[in-house]
């Protein structure tokens, strides 16, 4: 089968207007005419609001094309990966199909409306608010009160995000997202390619791999290959004359087979297995290339003494899940290309994580996403795309519709080896079900219908090694089981008791879930980017540009709320910003350093969320530039896989010290503790050898402080501890406190810095002080730079260096003049 690309240039115009404008294939309407210079963009200041006519219009996207030579008996199909979303697709003026639904992939015969040399295809996009405002009119869904997206929407197979979210803009837009193409086929053509991984007991893997074929000549003979290979060697192969009933099927055993981990438990092998049909006059007709990793990779909930457990195993291990929820890097999500999502999936690695979830409100990710985290070991928790809403599962041709959806990216993505669960929906079970159909609630037989029968069958059918869990949150043996979600004892938790729920931090201590898969906090983006995004010189809390991108509701009142809390007053509006950064990290450094001790308990977190579309005030922990916002290092630390936390316990003046690792491999080290006050006198010093089992937290013991508590009193201690490898690289530092940071008595640390070259367009700085830095933090002014630190503690005497890579090439003068360096003492007031 030959494939003809019809992505690239293209022409765009409203329905209404006679102008045409350049467009780009795949792209989208709002980046087409901001390209074009018709709107400003739309993701800076206030601009959102002025680019909202555009989800009112209706577009035509058309270009020409040239008539493929197609043999007697070939066939032509026009197509289209991505459609968004009510689109009438046209050949020469006639009507070859409709589209409603942007999640899936479209095919239209054209062969019988092509001319002699040249085409026109032609793409109309409607507006849909009319198209749902019909259908729920015709039967209405439940709705909730507040929120922006029309009522209804469930009925639109379109990403929810784009009619806005607590964390995005709503720009209702339309395009061809994905590549469209010819597919022309004139002998036959591959359909289908089934991989299953045979693990025995011994070790070896073996492939179970069945190709389906489409014939056009029945006549045709035809012969059906597999070949596996490893880093460009041949590792194995098979060939056939394909069957009558089109199924070509082969064994592969692998020798000396590779197997891939997660990211922190070993490297990432990939395979290629590549299947062929071919006849004795061509010898391929077709092939079709897949990227494999050999694993097994299965959710275990078998049970436990104290519950049903919620685990994630890899060839046998279990692990602990370590990452955050992922959303589509741009509101105008054709924008990203490969090198963008390439950046953020290697900053995932370098935090420790090990898992994304990716949520159901926005996409069935591009394909260079799952081949990233397929490279970089990073495990992926897929929902579908259905979250916060109802939908109309009732109606027979929307189920069917959805059904097409979902067999479809099932079959894209399952082959991919960072797979390791597909999800029903995002919290639909806990807030939106109810025993029958309401103005608030759809009905459990419904939800059951597609949750419960829909998606789980076509996933045992389709891909039979991967599992399915039918909502996040879900708590099964409930005794409501929908509905009656999001109980700790089993399952998966989503968390907003801190944050939405006003609790304290320590309210984490409080929680033990299985599997927290959704929690966090607000913060603001840096200063740098809010001076960029308002205009102003000054950074000021009250903009109206920057309230305009915090959707969260009283979003600014919890970081209030907390800051004021748990931190001293920031001395200006700028220092509130930073504040909220350092205080989201210690939030979710609270957390997770518990949920990490109640291992195997507690056997994953996933933090919301890891990225921004937009400009935002959000709990993201990387913002729409891609910079690392301070949660970010933070995790880089509470996510490593060599790791010492600390349980202090001011009534009896003890401090509990726990060992973690989440290696495969036995550690052997030492470990180092010092107590010391803050004005960097050392109290108490030691250490001993540490061996700590593979997979495995222990409480390593405690250091009793209540004579120095009375004595010097909890806000003047602070309590250093560290894990020292063999060769004497720190794996793991840590610090303790009695009090809350706006407790405890912080004084000048008075910083020092050591600038020196270190390679090529980069610098170390060695920071020492003689009293105790917290959050100490590295800014070059002006300019954007990369850190292999930050937002460090510094404890008394003993350096820490930090590389950093200013974005532009700086001589040592300027960036000694340019480099900026603060910790939690420059910013109280």
């Amino acid at each position: 089968m030959k494939l003809i690309d019809l992505s690239g240039a293209w022409r765009l115009r409203a329905a209404s207007k006679k102008r045409w404008i350049p467009a780009a294939v795949p792209g989208c309407v709002h980046a087409d005419l901001l390209d074009a210079g018709v709107i400003d963009d739309p993701l800076t200041g206030m601009r959102e609001a002025d680019a909202r006519w555009i989800g009112g219009e209706s577009w035509i996207y058309e270009r020409e094309f040239a008539t493929p030579k197609v043999a007697p008996g070939g066939r032509v199909w026009l197509r289209c990966d991505g459609l968004d979303t009510l689109a009438t697709v046209a050949v020469n003026g006639a009507e070859v199909g409709r589209a409603d639904n942007m999640h899936r992939v479209w095919r239209f015969d054209i062969g019988d409306l092509l001319r002699a040399e040249e085409n026109t295809l032609s793409i109309r996009f409607d507006p849909p608010a009319e198209w749902i405002a019909r259908r729920q009119a015709e039967r209405p869904l439940p709705v909730r009160p507040g929120g922006g997206a029309p009522a209804g929407l469930g009925w639109l197979r379109k990403m929810s995000s784009a009619f806005g979210s607590e964390w995005g803009p709503a720009l209702v837009g339309c395009g061809i997202w994905r590549p469209i193409g010819l597919e022309v086929c004139e002998d036959a053509r591959i359909t289908r390619l089934d991989i299953r991984q045979i693990h025995g007991e011994d070790g070896g893997v073996s492939l179970d791999v069945v190709c389906e074929v489409e014939r056009v000549d029945d006549a045709l003979p035809l012969t059906a290959s597999a070949r596996l290979n490893y880093k460009g060697t041949f590792v194995a192969e098979a060939r056939t004359l394909l069957p009558e009933d089109g199924r070509a099927r082969f064994n592969l055993k692998v020798r000396n087979a590779q197997r891939w981990w997660p990211n922190g438990m070993g490297e990432q092998p990939l395979y290629e297995l590549v299947a062929e049909v071919g006849s004795p006059t061509r010898k391929a007709i077709d092939s079709w290339s897949r990227r494999i990793g050999l694993r097994t990779l299965r959710l275990d909930r078998s049970s436990a003494a104290d519950g049903g457990r919620f685990q994630f195993v890899v060839n046998g291990v279990p692990f602990f899940a370590k990452g955050a929820n992922w959303i589509p890097p741009d509101a105008l999500i054709t924008r990203p290309t490969r090198v963008e999502y390439a950046r953020l999936a290697k900053a995932v690695s370098v935090a420790n994580m090990n898992m994304l979830r990716v949520w159901g409100g926005g996409i069935y990710e591009q394909d260079w996403f799952y081949d990233l985290c397929d490279e970089y070991g990073i495990c992926v928790w897929q929902d579908f795309m259905f979250a916060d809403a109802a939908y109309p599962i009732f109606d027979a041709a929307w189920l069917e519709n959805v059904r097409a959806e979902a067999e479809q990216n099932i079959m894209r993505l399952r082959h991919h080896t960072c797979l390791a669960l597909w999800c029903g929906n995002s919290e639909i079970e806990q807030e939106w079900v109810g025993p029958e159909w309401t103005e608030r609630q759809m009905a459990a037989a419904d939800y059951q219908r597609l949750f419960g029968g829909l998606l789980p069958d076509l996933v045992a059918r389709l891909a039979p090694d991967h599992d399915y869990w039918p909502s996040s949150p879900h708590t099964p043996g409930a005794a409501d089981p929908v509905g009656g979600g999001n109980h700790p004892g089993a399952g998966d938790v989503h968390f907003w008791g801190v944050g939405r729920g006003s609790e304290p931090f320590h309210a984490y201590r409080a929680q033990t879930p299985r599997f927290c898969s959704a929690f966090g906090l607000p913060s603001y983006p840096e200063p740098r980017q809010l001076r960029a995004l308002t205009g102003a010189e000054v950074v000021r809390l009250d903009d109206p540009a920057l309230r305009h991108h915090l959707r969260i509701p009283q979003g600014d009142a919890v970081i209030r709320m907390y800051r004021e809390a748990y931190f001293p007053t920031p001395k200006d509006d700028e220092s509130a910003v930073w504040m909220s950064q350092i205080q989201q990290g210690y939030a979710m450094k609270i957390a997770v350093e518990h949920w990490r001790r109640a291992r195997p308990a507690c056997m994953g977190t996933l933090f919301w969320q890891l990225n921004d579309c937009w400009p935002a005030v959000s709990g993201s922990s990387l913002d729409h530039e891609g910079n690392w916002k301070a949660l970010h290092y933070f995790a880089r630390k509470f996510f490593a896989p060599i790791l010492v936390t600390a349980l202090e316990d001011l009534a009896t003046g003890v401090i509990e010290v726990y060992v973690h690792n989440d290696l495969r491999q036995t550690f052997n080290g030492s470990i180092k503790w010092r107590i010391g006050d803050m004005h960097g006198r050392i109290l108490r010093e030691a250490g001993c050898p540490l061996v700590i089992e593979p997979g495995t937290v222990r409480r390593l013991g405690v250091l009793k402080m209540g004579d120095l508590v009375e004595k010097l009193t909890p806000e003047n201690l602070v309590v250093w501890l560290s894990i020292v490898a063999d060769d004497g690289y720190v794996l793991s530092s840590n610090v303790c406190i009695f009090r809350r940071p706006r407790e405890m008595r912080i004084v000048d640390p008075d910083i020092q810095a050591d600038i020196r070259p270190w390679d090529d367009h980069c610098y170390a700085v060695t920071l020492t002080t003689e009293r105790p830095a917290f959050w100490c933090w590295l800014e070059v002014k002006g300019c954007n730079a990369k850190l292999d630190d930050n937002f460090v503690h510094l404890p008394p005497g003993s350096p820490v260096r930090i590389r950093v890579t200013p974005a532009r090439n700086m001589k040592i003068d300027e960036f000694r003049e340019r480099l900026m360096i603060r910790s939690a003492w420059n910013l109280i007031g």
